[in-house]
């Protein structure tokens, strides 16, 4: 599949290193951001390895949800809304939304 990948809250140096070599945008924190400054890693694109066989193997064998990124033709459009990592970064938005809209309902 084709796509533009959006990576937020990078929180390792490893994000940064791991993930260049195709067109993406990350967010990093100011943090991360001196930290890579001044370690400056060796940069080398990765994004198209593959891990190793075994790795793949348990992971199938551990999480079917696994199995319904990777595999195609395992998960139809109509079942994605309910795909356990969709429901679990909608949940964690939404968790952060209320918060925030609660610190400012508090200040008003």
């Amino acid at each position: 599949y084709e796509a533009a990948i959006l990576s937020g809250g990078a929180s390792s140096t490893s994000h940064w290193t791991e993930l260049v070599g195709q067109d993406m945008a990350m967010t990093l924190s100011g943090k991360l951001t001196e930290t890579l400054i001044k370690q400056s890693p060796r940069v080398e694109s990765r994004i198209e390895a593959s891990a190793p066989h075994e790795v793949i193997e348990e992971l199938r064998q551990k999480f079917p949800d696994f199995v319904k990124a990777c595999d195609e033709g395992s998960m139809v459009p109509d079942r994605f809304r309910f795909y356990g990592p969709v429901v679990r970064f909608q949940n964690s938005l939404t968790g952060g939304l209320k918060i925030i809209m609660e610190e400012i309902q508090k200040k008003r």
